[in-house]
């Protein structure tokens, strides 16, 4: 009996602390990041990319909006967010910085022509291609179906 009470804990306390820990989602750092390169090449067929810098005013006040998102996407069967740090230039080489290069990546299916001019900016990925991109706050909470 002893040693079928051990082997449960075992089993259950691992589990437990995956449930507990998993569901913590207070910051950016939290959520599921990609690199720049990994774009296009996420699961499910239909997602986003939320591109933020830790720097940007606009990301801050939409911070707590992004991050319930994230945390319900799934209950409201709503598309998934990966996101991707802009200012993460270490891991996202290539990625545009400079607010003078904008370029149009709409229906693109390579990612080294998609350059983000504006941070926070929310690109919707179907089927390996870009189908939509938002760069407006308000844009992007419409997008994601937080305000009206």
């Amino acid at each position: 009996m002893r040693i079928i009470k051990i082997c449960l804990a075992l089993i259950i306390m691992p589990l437990l602390l995956m449930i507990t820990t998993g569901c913590k989602v207070e910051d950016y750092e939290d959520m599921k990041h990609i690199y720049y390169e990994e774009i296009l090449t996420q699961r499910p067929d239909e997602y986003y990319v939320y591109v933020y810098r830790y720097n940007c005013t606009v990301c801050k006040t939409i911070k707590a909006d992004i991050i319930n998102y994230y945390k319900t996407y799934r209950k409201n069967d709503m598309p998934r967010l990966y996101v991707l740090n802009k200012g993460d230039t270490e891991h996202n080489k290539g990625i545009n910085t400079d607010v003078e290069k904008e370029i149009d990546f709409l229906w693109t299916r390579d990612y080294r022509e998609i350059q983000t001019f504006y941070s926070p900016c929310l690109i919707k990925v179907r089927d390996g291609q870009v189908v939509a991109a938002y760069d407006m706050k308000t844009q992007i909470l419409k997008e994601l179906k937080i305000i009206k």
